[in-house]
């Protein structure tokens, strides 16, 4: 009876020792109700998913202090359409590695969010071809105006996921999420890069220029081309969202 009692024992210390460090999820998987075995891990897990609920809900208050002024919109400077985006982000912690003295965390994270490709393509579009411009029409501004939540809402669900690494780091008590790059381009990052979009957006806004040009010689108006390059310009960019976005699809740039 002894000999099979200390079997039990010893099979329950090393089944101990071999599990390490874990965590309980509940079957839906809420963030909010995992729990590691290692209280430090916890605390590092605790930090990441107050931030990213804060990225979420877009609580610019508590984005603004974890990550800055402007940490994602370099190129979106509207609340609504942030708020948009953020709203389609979705993320999972993977795995927690801490260093030997327990002062920092390196987290694995999967992060599920639009691709802003489209959306920085058509907005340089707009902003780039016709900047002389926008201020001085009525019409131009009011389609300006919606021009970024119409687009947001129109590739709200071209989405992408990165697996990205993070670092938590202990500051006296607390525990705070480093800031890095990364964790706004898996937010609101683009499949492509910027310099690539910016580059075909020139191209494009070229050729439009280039066939207005061509028209102008064909029709002869009474007019400079420069007054009739704006005339078709402006003509452009008030059927901008309905129409004219068409003549020169995304798919065609790339």
């Amino acid at each position: 009876m002894k000999k099979l009692l200390l079997l039990f024992i010893l099979s329950t210390a090393i089944l101990t020792a071999c599990s390490g460090p874990g965590k309980v999820e509940d079957i839906d998987n809420n963030p909010s109700d995992i729990v590691y075995d290692d209280k430090t891990e916890q605390k590092v897990y605790e930090e990441v998913t107050e931030v990213f609920d804060a990225v979420k809900v877009y609580d610019e208050s508590a984005i603004k202090k974890q990550f800055g002024e402007g940490f994602l919109d370099y190129f979106i400077g509207d609340s609504e359409s942030l708020k948009l985006l953020t709203g389609k982000m979705d993320y999972k912690v993977n795995s927690i590695e801490l260093n030997d003295s327990k002062d920092r965390a390196y987290v694995e994270m999967s992060i599920t969010g639009v691709d802003t490709a489209k959306i920085m393509y058509e907005i340089l579009m707009f902003n780039n071809g016709f900047p002389g411009m926008i201020n001085s029409n009525k019409k131009i501004e009011e389609v300006r105006k919606d021009l970024t939540v119409n687009v947001v809402n129109r590739n709200i669900n071209n989405i992408m996921e990165n697996t990205i690494n993070i670092t938590v780091k202990k500051e006296g008590f607390n525990w705070e999420v480093v800031n890095d790059v990364m964790i706004r381009e898996a937010i609101v990052g683009s499949s492509i890069s910027y310099d690539t979009i910016y580059m075909k957006v020139s191209e494009n806004i070229m050729n439009v220029r280039k066939t207005v040009s061509e028209l102008y010689d064909i029709e002869r108006p009474n007019i400079s081309l420069e007054e009739y390059t704006n005339k078709k310009l402006t003509e452009f960019c008030e059927n901008y969202l309905s129409e004219h976005i068409n003549d020169y699809p995304f798919s065609e740039a790339f």
